[in-house]
């Protein structure tokens, strides 16, 4: 009769060890389960921030060119002003000399008058 006991203990102490074993398996089975999902949200989450990345990168590039050719655009246009700017001063110089010669002439042309007055 005590082997009968002793038997019953070492299988309630089995059946015990056993559903604690399976109880840690089932847990762990979850955990694990539990670090795939987080796992596979953090993908996720990394997938949108490089989509996002490369988008803002995109834009950064577009940015430039335009601004690239703005400031092509602005030189080319700077560039011409200062042509016309050239081409004006040197036609105001011009006609500045023209007028100085005139009325030279005509300081002349008074003196010439005055003196056949006399």
């Amino acid at each position: 009769r005590q082997r009968q006991m002793c038997i019953r203990d070492r299988d309630k102490d089995s059946m015990a060890s056993y559903i604690q074993k399976k109880r840690e398996m089932g847990l762990a089975r979850m955990s694990l389960a539990t670090k795939r999902q987080e796992i596979k949200k953090l993908d996720e989450d990394a997938d949108r921030a490089e989509k996002r990345l490369r988008q803002q990168q995109e834009q950064l590039q577009n940015t430039h060119g335009k601004f690239n050719d703005f400031l092509r655009q602005s030189n080319m246009e700077q560039d011409a002003a200062v042509k016309r700017a050239d081409i004006e001063t040197k036609a105001k110089q011009e006609k500045m000399q023209e007028a100085k010669k005139l009325n030279g002439q005509i300081l002349l042309i008074e003196t010439e008058k005055k003196k056949n007055d006399e």
